[in-house]
């Protein structure tokens, strides 16, 4: 890393300044969501549904989950995805609201790239184990119909997740 991008990395520790009995306060700008921290149960919502869904296909029997690396590769970037949206995501619904500007200015750019990511990966994790049924000749059980039903269901959520994101209006107060 250059020396210019240490000092813009570092730029947001100029906006906290130390105090009489040595404690540090922020001074910068912050961001307030319209509609308070109620505005973001949807986004919440979404998000705690796409986990969800996610998590209930990891706990299926599908037989490509089990030995098929084209179908474990794209579950397992899935699973980061959904780790990065929660990393993000959970910037925004701790801060009830309102948020120091360094932090949106890094959040905003940020989740609806991975939304949209998590919805393609899930949708491509059912396309490969769609697959792998149709390479082994195998029939559909009725489990494997849920498999790709809840995949759908995490790409939905996870789509829908970024849409309420993107309905968020956040001002800088």
């Amino acid at each position: 890393m250059s020396r210019e991008q240490r000092q813009r990395h570092k730029a947001h520790l100029d906006q906290h300044i130390r105090d009489a009995s040595g404690e540090y306060h922020y001074v910068g700008d912050w961001y307030a969501l319209q509609g308070g921290g109620k505005a973001l149960i949807p986004f919440g919502v979404w998000s705690l549904l796409t986990a969800g869904y996610l998590i209930a296909v990891g706990c299926l029997r599908f037989p490509g989950l089990m030995n098929t690396w084209y179908v474990i590769l794209p579950y397992l970037f899935t699973v980061c995805l959904l780790f990065a949206l929660f990393w993000q995501g959970g910037k925004l619904l701790l801060s009830r609201g309102r948020v120091k500007a360094f932090v949106w200015e890094n959040v905003k750019d940020n989740i609806l790239p991975i939304t949209r990511a998590l919805a393609a990966f899930a949708v491509l994790t059912a396309l490969l184990g769609g697959l792998y049924l149709l390479k082994q000749g195998m029939t559909v059980s009725a489990g494997d119909l849920v498999y790709f039903f809840l995949l759908l269901l995490t790409a939905d959520a996870a789509w829908m997740a970024g849409s309420a994101f993107r309905k968020q209006n956040w001002e800088l107060t």
